[in-house]
């Protein structure tokens, strides 16, 4: 049918490829090549107390608990911080397509 289409291709273990394409009717539409990217992972960070500040890689993300998508395979910063604690920060990789959990225990600031 003519028109625009969207078009999604998926195979297990890869991020699935989505595009819209403008069809003309009776005329053949090539596509390709499609590469599949891998999939983002999955990284759920929890502190106690929980209501941290979160950051991955310097930017900031949200507040714990977070959940959040990831690039695999890649060295990741993760920072949390809260008022009246001492901030902690963590490196990890997630792999793709997985889920990873970085728990963090905050230390209260003593006076000195």
């Amino acid at each position: 049918m003519a028109g625009s289409h969207r078009v999604e291709l998926r195979l297990g273990g890869f991020k699935p490829w989505v595009s819209d394409v403008q069809v003309q009717a009776n005329e053949p539409l090539r596509l390709g090549p499609v590469r599949l990217g891998v999939p983002d992972g999955r990284l759920a960070v929890r502190s106690s107390p929980a209501g941290a500040n979160v950051t991955v890689g310097g930017a900031y993300r949200g507040r714990t608990p977070l959940e959040i998508d990831v690039r695999p395979d890649v060295p990741l910063v993760v920072g949390v911080l809260r008022e009246g604690y001492e901030p902690a920060r963590r490196e990890l990789d997630v792999a793709p397509g997985e889920r990873a959990v970085a728990e963090f225990t905050l230390e209260p600031i003593s006076a000195r």
